[in-house]
């Protein structure tokens, strides 16, 4: 998977648990709402399977993933 998309699959996560809905991620991606919620859902089980043996990790980056993105 190329860079860019890796930023985007993360920006979706932060995005969401800013607050956004599906619907206004889409748009800005210009990608579809079903699509969009597959990412978030994909990316969350990874964060899972990548930190679960070191919950202290998991934890850490929970907590980055809900600071808001400063432009």
């Amino acid at each position: 998977m190329s860079d860019v998309k890796l930023e985007r699959n993360r920006d979706i996560v932060r995005l969401k648990k800013q607050g956004l809905t599906f619907r206004e991620i889409a748009k800005k991606y210009n990608i579809s709402v079903p699509r969009t919620q597959q990412i978030y859902e994909r990316e969350l089980s990874r964060a899972r399977e990548d930190y679960a043996e070191i919950p202290e990790i998991y934890q850490a980056v929970n907590e980055l993933d809900t600071q808001p993105i400063i432009i």
